[in-house]
Parts: structure tokens; sequence; C-alpha cells
């Protein structure tokens, strides 16, 4: 069995039990890229490489979706994160700016979600950081242009079906365009910054009423087209019919779950997977710098 197969299985398990509870949403994949070690995150990546970490994304997608089977009882959406070059921060600094030029994004940090969006995402993470200066989580060509079938795109994107899925913050990513980018004048002009630039739903920046009452305020005033707020719920709409959730949106059988989360197929797969994603380092010493002990224990008096 190869690591295709491994991580569609891993997909399918997941897929299954969420549906089984009623959750119909699953934030993986994560494609990130590990390029900058000092991140603390690197653990949540699938490695450095855009082939890699899109063909495991691919994958694991197909196990999310029962291979774009959307009237499954094991099919969920998928919501790739974090969108985008939110792993290669300044410093190695939690979202920080990320700083890189358009063909370094295109042909490094993008190629994993595009491939994604093919194996059927039906929805993109915003994350909090800025790239060359312009916050994410306002990008029109980020949110917009390069997911929605843009000309930059064609040739390494989804052609010819775009992103017809949904877009959702990072929790705090539209926030931040007021408290930290300091883009935003007011948290309604950062909610509708975010929105008119292609985003549907916030991931709990603001309290409902805040975030209800600004939409309102900003169709009322005219800072929102009613017709750009139209298209960010119409987008959450699609993905809810998709799954069948306003034909079927309660749960029929409450025992399902409880008979997956302790089948013996699905312990299988979990035991699997654990096994096959550890790593063994053995203690050696140090032969670079002429050393006969083994690395650890770690000697305290000695660390500078």
């Amino acid at each position: 069995m190869c690591i295709r197969d491994r991580m569609r299985d891993y997909g399918s398990v997941v897929a299954g039990e969420a549906r089984a509870c009623g959750t119909h949403v699953t934030w993986a994949p994560v494609l990130g890229l590990c390029r900058e070690p000092r991140w603390g995150r690197c653990e949540e990546m699938m490695g450095e490489d855009p082939h890699l970490a899109g063909e495991l994304g691919r994958a694991a997608i197909a196990g999310f979706t029962d291979a774009k089977n959307w009237s499954s009882v094991r099919a969920v959406a998928p919501l790739m994160k974090h969108y985008a070059a939110y792993s290669a921060p300044e410093g190695g600094h939690n979202a920080a700016p990320a700083h890189m030029g358009r063909r370094e994004l295109l042909t490094t940090f993008v190629p994993p979600f595009a491939a994604g969006m093919e194996a059927g995402a039906q929805a993109l993470m915003v994350s909090y950081n800025e790239i060359d200066g312009i916050p994410n989580s306002q990008s029109d060509y980020l949110m917009t242009t390069l997911p929605r079938g843009g000309p930059e795109q064609r040739g390494s994107g989804p052609q010819p079906d775009p992103f017809d899925g949904y877009i959702s913050s990072d929790f705090g990513a539209i926030a931040n365009l007021f408290s930290a980018h300091f883009v935003a004048e007011s948290k309604a002009t950062a909610i509708v910054k975010y929105i008119s630039a292609g985003g549907s739903v916030q991931g709990f920046d603001f309290d409902h009423d805040t975030w209800h009452d600004s939409i309102v305020g900003a169709v009322a005033n005219g800072s929102l087209p009613e017709a750009a707020l139209d298209v960010a719920v119409s987008r959450v709409l699609r993905v809810k019919a998709r799954l069948g959730l306003f034909d079927k949106p309660y749960i029929l059988d409450v025992t399902r779950y409880h008979e997956l989360i302790t089948s013996p197929e699905h312990e299988a797969i979990a035991l699997r997977a654990a096994r096959k994603a550890m790593v063994l380092l053995q203690n050696e010493p140090d032969t670079a710098v002429g050393s006969s002990a083994p690395v650890l224990p770690l000697d305290a008096s000695k660390l500078h």
C-alpha cells in the first residue's frame, strides 16, 4: 500500500466519523510548506516540497469527499489551510509577514492549494499574515483572482473548473485588519474589506452581533454592495446543498458514530498511520564537533 492509499484511508476515516456526529467541514488538509525551520508549527505541514504536499493533499481530500461522492455518508467538505505563505514568516515568528515575490508565491506556495481544488476541496482558510505588505484577508488577488480562475493561475490552477467553494478566515484574520495590520479604521470596515475581497465566513473574529450588525449597516450605507453579500452567502449555501444538508439536515442514526469510532477497521487504520508517521532518531555522538558523547541528554551548563 502506497502513501497515497494511506492518506486516502486516513481521510475516509476522519470524514466517516465526523459526518456521523454531525460535523460537515473538516479543517484539513494543511497544505502550507515548511520552508522556515524556525517557525514553531512545522509539524503541521506535509513537508517542504510543493508536489509532495499537493499529492498528499489530493489523496486526503479524495478520502474526505469519498472521491467527490457528495451523497455519501462518508463525505465532508475539506477546508484547506493556511492560505497562503503562512508557513514562511519573517524571522520564524508565527503570523509575521511573508516576504516573497509573485513568482515564488505562484510556483511554490499556491500549487498545493490548486491541487486540492482539483481534488474537490470545498473551502479555503485565509491566514493572518501579509504578503509583500498586503494582508491576506483583504487581498482580492489571493481570495478571488487566484482561486476563482484568474489568468495568472492558468496552467497551474484548477482549470477549467475554478474553485466554487467558500473562504473562511483563520481565527482573527479579519479582526487583525483593524487591530494588527491597521489597514481598517473600524471593525465594520475590516469586515467590508474581507467580504469585498472574496471572503464568506468569519472564524469567530467577532461576536455574532458585531458581525451581523456591521454587515447590515454596511449594506445600508452602501459600503458593501448587496450583490457582493449575495455572492459570499451563495458560496456557503452551494456547499451545504452539495452535501445534501437541505434535504437531510439531521443525524438519523445516532448509533453510527459510536460504532465507527470503536470499529476494529478504523482503529487499525489509525494505528497504521501513527506507526508510519513516526520518525526515530539515533542518539549518536556529534562527530562534526569532535564529540564522542551522545547528543542527549543536553548539558545545560554548555548551552549558550
